[in-house]
């Protein structure tokens, strides 16, 4: 440091020497001048450390801040858009609901237009069956006693014709209390699906199932009874067709007498014949007990010829065929009289079998065998074999299929054979086809196959004989 040039008019004592002057050193007021500014450059630092560390602390809170209000506009937006993606999945699955309603709606329309027009059909259809039925009834009972029935009645081939077709043809009529019954049943389902109209409501099965069947019965009926008229008309036009060997006159019987004549005739007929093979039997029994009369006689009369004289043995041997022939007269007697008892029970039993035959129960029972149609009977709902001509089906068939042994499958094959769709023109049996095997455990429905089974093995043969059933 350089030295002030002007005196220092104060001079401040220095430190004394050992000599006792003072000596020259640094000045105190200097000193604590450097201390303050030493002091204060220490502050500074220290201010100027806390300012930098409180400044980092600061930014460091601002950006933690800045993240925590971050972190919290992401969470807010993420549960914005799961709070939006929510409403579109539920706006989703509302909309899919209603198209799924809609489209639910749109099927239950669809089956209840499909269920009205089938059933709108079946009415039709039923109430022109049910006047071509009674048109049908009015003209057959007409030709038994008109005109034109007995133009019938001169014509020896044409009547046997006439006779079948009113023994077993009007069988494939519906009866009219059928029809109406079918009718008043579709009537009161058409109320119950009318019911269902402008809602979205699905018509139950029962429903469906009950219109489904009426209006198969009411095409099924329609085609018997058109195979009917046909049959009818076939005989009017060929009554018409034919010359008859003598004209019809006042005198002419109609043909209801007609076929009642040639019944009695022919049962007559088939009595005789029946009385000719019993006296057959009885003439070939009385031979074959003479022959063993004889043969017993000769056998004798050679034990007898070392015995006694040919004298003696010869009025033995008369006495012994006197008596013998006595007892063998006696016993065709009764043989005769036994056969003619067992002729008239065999007839009066057989006359008893064709009236059950003849029966409404039984015709409309046993309706699927023999009605009228193109196909022979099966057991397989996939085969309806043609048959070789149009009629009821054949009692063989239905034997050699084996539907009538009197167990389970026997009836299982009946019922098939019943209820096989192949076969159209024969009426089906109703209620066993909605499950093949639930008539099993139905007593009802297993009671009626049992009985149709029970009278196709008592009635079989008679219905044969009648034309009721096929060969």
């Amino acid at each position: 440091m350089e030295r002030s040039l002007t005196p220092d008019l104060n001079p401040k004592p220095g430190p004394r020497g050992s000599n006792g002057h003072h000596t020259p050193g640094t000045p105190i007021h200097l000193a604590l001048l450097g201390l303050l500014m030493l002091a204060l450059l220490s502050l500074a630092a220290v201010g100027y450390v806390l300012y930098l560390t409180n400044s980092d602390r600061a930014r460091i809170q601002r950006e933690m801040e800045k993240a925590t209000l971050a972190t919290k506009e992401a969470q807010a937006e993420s549960a914005r858009m799961q709070a939006e993606l929510d409403r579109s999945r539920k706006a989703a699955e509302l909309e899919k609901a209603k198209r799924q309603a809609e489209a639910q709606a749109v099927l239950a329309r669809n089956h209840q237009t499909e269920l009205l027009r089938l059933m709108r059909g079946a009415t039709n259809n039923l109430t022109a069956l049910l006047q071509n039925v009674e048109r049908l009834s009015a003209d057959c009972a007409s030709l038994l006693t008109n005109q034109q029935g007995k133009a019938i009645t001169v014509l020896p081939d044409l009547l046997p014709v006439a006779r079948r077709f009113y023994g077993a043809g009007l069988t494939d009529l519906p009866t009219r209390e059928d029809v109406i019954g079918k009718l008043e049943a579709t009537r009161r389902l058409a109320f119950q699906l009318l019911d269902l109209a402008d809602t979205a409501a699905e018509p139950e099965a029962s429903l469906a199932g009950g219109i489904q069947e009426n209006a198969a019965w009411a095409e099924a009926g329609t085609r018997r009874a058109r195979m009917v008229r046909e049959a009818f008309q076939s005989l009017v036009r060929e009554s018409q067709i034919k010359v008859p060997e003598k004209p019809v006159e006042a005198a002419t019987p109609t043909l209801e007498a007609a076929i009642h004549e040639l019944t009695l005739a022919e049962a007559a007929q088939a009595q005789k014949v029946a009385a000719q093979r019993v006296a057959q039997a009885q003439a070939e029994a009385l031979d074959a007990r003479t022959k063993a009369l004889v043969g017993g006689i000769q056998e004798s009369n050679q034990l007898e010829i070392q015995k006694l004289q040919d004298e003696v043995k010869r009025l033995k041997d008369l006495a012994v065929i006197d008596k013998e022939l006595r007892d063998a007269e006696t016993d065709r007697q009764r043989f005769s009289a036994r056969q003619t008892v067992d002729a008239t029970r065999v007839d009066l039993e057989k006359k008893q079998m064709q009236a059950k035959a003849q029966t409404a129960a039984v015709k409309r029972l046993l309706a699927p065998f023999i009605s009228t149609g193109h196909t022979r009977a099966s057991w397989i709902h996939s085969r309806a074999p043609q048959a070789e001509v149009v009629g009821p089906v054949s009692y063989n068939d239905i034997s050699a299929i084996g539907a009538l042994k009197p167990d389970i499958e026997g009836l299982r094959r009946l019922v098939a054979i019943a209820t096989n769709r192949l076969d159209h023109d024969r009426p089906r049996w109703p209620h066993y086809n909605k499950n093949p095997k639930a008539w099993e455990d139905d007593p009802i429905l297993r009671r009626q196959a049992e009985q149709a089974q029970q009278l196709l093995i008592e009635l079989g043969p008679t219905m044969v004989e009648m034309g009721m059933l096929l060969p």
